[in-house]
């Protein structure tokens, strides 16, 4: 990976770190009893679950199941291009593609938002 993508790809993860320690406190703090090595996994699907939360739960003025829509659409696209230009939908691609995650997101994740459903029932993603 060339190191103008790794810096884009680093930068994005990091407005997931910035997303969740701005959003919850506790939840950040919580995370440091986890292995560090899936620090990074989780700044990133908490960042991306809470804008998707916000996109229904703030914006009352918009049509929010159109902008649900299309940020359902940039995170399938991120995950076929493997690229994105919204950092929260490219980081949640490269999660999606560590198998050890697959398990945390049917269990729980996909229970609650309809997306993470449509992400594991569509296998094609994954070639």
């Amino acid at each position: 990976m060339g190191s103008a993508i790794k810096l884009y790809n680093d930068v994005s993860t990091k407005c997931s770190e910035l997303i969740t320690k701005s959003y919850s406190t506790s939840f950040s703090l919580g995370i440091y009893t986890l292995n560090k090595r899936i620090h990074k996994d989780i700044y990133n699907i908490y960042g991306f679950v809470r804008f998707a939360d916000e996109i229904v739960d703030t914006f009352h003025n918009l049509d929010k199941e159109k902008y649900l829509n299309k940020f359902e659409e940039d995170t399938f696209l991120s995950i076929k291009e493997n690229f994105s230009d919204c950092s929260i939908c490219l980081v949640i691609s490269t999660c999606i593609y560590k198998k050890s995650l697959a398990p945390f997101f049917s269990k729980s994740i996909a229970k609650l938002y309809p997306i993470f459903c449509a992400l594991f029932n569509n296998p094609s993603l994954f070639e």
